[in-house]
């Protein structure tokens, strides 16, 4: 029951850093300013403690035989070689699921920043095509009316 909360914590822990990080990036991003790089290393290094500790709580829960010496500090120094055995190893191919969303938790502040600036380009093409139709429904107007002129 305690790995329950434990993991529970460590993961909506993880998703609320990651969120509000990719939220301040987005709106820096927004603004033609990029995160501090020290922010992300704060950010990479609370994920990466937070995953571990989910990590270790997951291994406890399920019984899986731990080494003798600190386990968390040898998740936290192999994570991007250890997590993805782990998962695999207990989970098969959920467990390559479960690593797609850890990779996720890492890239959002990328990928908010990705989406701000797919937004502005797109606010930007829509104004110029409302500009080109506009300009476009003027000539159609004058050419109408130029039209009617002659005949009448």
């Amino acid at each position: 029951m305690a790995g329950d909360v434990i993991k529970r914590s460590s993961l909506i822990g993880a998703v609320s850093v990651s969120t509000a990080v990719a939220i301040y990036s987005g709106l820096l991003f927004s603004t033609a300013h990029a995160p501090d790089e020290q922010l992300s290393t704060l950010h990479e290094f609370i994920i990466t403690v937070l995953l571990a500790t989910w990590l270790i709580a997951d291994a406890t829960q399920l019984r899986r035989a731990q080494p003798t010496f600190d386990y968390g500090w040898f998740i936290f120094a192999a994570f991007p070689v250890y997590v993805p055995y782990y998962l695999v190893s207990t989970r098969r191919w959920r467990g390559l699921v479960i690593f797609t969303g850890m990779l996720v938790l890492f890239l959002l502040p990328w990928l908010a920043q990705w989406v701000v600036w797919l937004a502005e380009v797109i606010v930007w093409y829509f104004r110029k095509l409302v500009i080109v139709v506009g300009a476009a429904l003027l000539l159609v107007r004058w050419f109408v009316e130029l039209v009617i002129q002659l005949v009448s």
